[in-house]
C-alpha cells in the first residue's frame, strides 16, 4: 500500500533518515495521469493518453482503435487491457469512469525494461510479449532476454528515471515501426528476478551501494 509506505518514509524523514525511493517523501503519486502529464511536461515521448470521466463527447474520430484501458493506480500489467471498438470503450467508461486512463494502442513483438539506480543504468533485458496477449509483464509469464541498449535507449530512459524523481526505477521502453523509442511507463518497485537471470547483475547489491553513497553524503 503505497499510502503506508508514505506515511512511513515521511516520519523516517523526519528523523533525517535516509529513505529510498526518496520519491516516496518529495510527492509521489500512484497514478498514471500523473506520470503522462510529467513526460508531457519534460518532452518525453509517450503514447497519447486521455483521461475520461464522461460518456459525453466520446466520438470515434477521436481515437485510433484498438485503444488500451488502464485502471489509473494499474501496475505489474494488472487491470490493463485493450478495447476494440468505441462500443467497447464505452462500456469501460460507463463501469470506471473517474478510474481509468486510455492510451493510444502501439502493436510490439517486445519491449525493454531499463533498470536505474541513482544516477547510473544497470543494464536492460527484452521483455517477449506473452503468448496470445499484447503484455509483456514477467510476472504475467513473459520470457526476457539479454539487451543492449543503443545509446539513444539509454538516454531516454534516464530522462524517464529523473522526470520521475526516483531513486530505483525499472523504465519500460518500446519502439515505434520505424524505431522511434519512446516510454511505456515507469516502475517504481520494478521486480528484477527476470533481469537478474538474463543480465547475471546482483541488483540487491547496486541498491546497497547506492544506499551508502547516500548515507555517506550526509555525513
Amino acid at each position: 500500500n503505497y499510502h503506508q509506505a508514505q506515511a512511513l518514509a515521511h516520519y523516517l524523514s523526519r528523523r533525517q533518515k535516509i529513505v529510498i525511493d526518496k520519491a516516496l517523501v518529495t510527492g509521489f503519486i500512484p497514478s498514471k495521469l500523473h506520470e503522462a502529464l510529467v513526460y508531457k511536461s519534460h518532452d518525453i515521448r509517450h503514447p497519447r493518453t486521455w483521461f475520461i470521466r464522461s460518456l459525453d463527447n466520446i466520438r470515434d474520430e477521436l481515437f485510433d482503435f484498438p485503444v488500451v484501458v488502464k485502471d489509473a493506480d494499474s501496475e505489474k500489467g494488472k487491470g490493463v487491457r485493450l478495447a476494440q471498438s468505441l462500443d467497447e470503450l464505452r462500456r469501460e467508461i460507463d463501469m470506471h469512469s473517474g478510474r481509468i486512463i486510455v492510451q493510444e494502442f502501439v502493436p510490439m513483438t517486445h519491449d525493454i525494461r531499463v533498470l536505474c539506480v541513482g544516477d547510473q543504468v544497470l543494464g536492460a533485458v527484452r521483455r517477449n510479449v506473452v503468448e496470445g496477449d499484447f503484455r509483456s509483464n514477467v510476472s504475467l509469464g513473459a520470457t526476457t532476454e539479454l539487451y543492449q541498449l543503443s545509446p539513444v535507449d539509454k538516454d531516454l530512459a534516464l530522462r524517464a528515471h529523473y522526470a520521475m524523481g526516483y531513486d530505483i526505477s525499472g523504465v519500460d521502453v518500446g519502439h515505434l515501426p520505424d524505431g522511434t523509442p519512446f516510454v511505456i511507463e515507469t516502475n517504481i518497485t520494478p521486480e528484477w528476478q527476470g533481469f537478474e537471470k538474463a543480465t547475471s547483475i546482483d541488483v540487491a547489491s547496486h541498491i546497497i551501494e547506492y544506499a551508502k553513497e547516500r548515507y555517506d553524503c550526509t555525513k
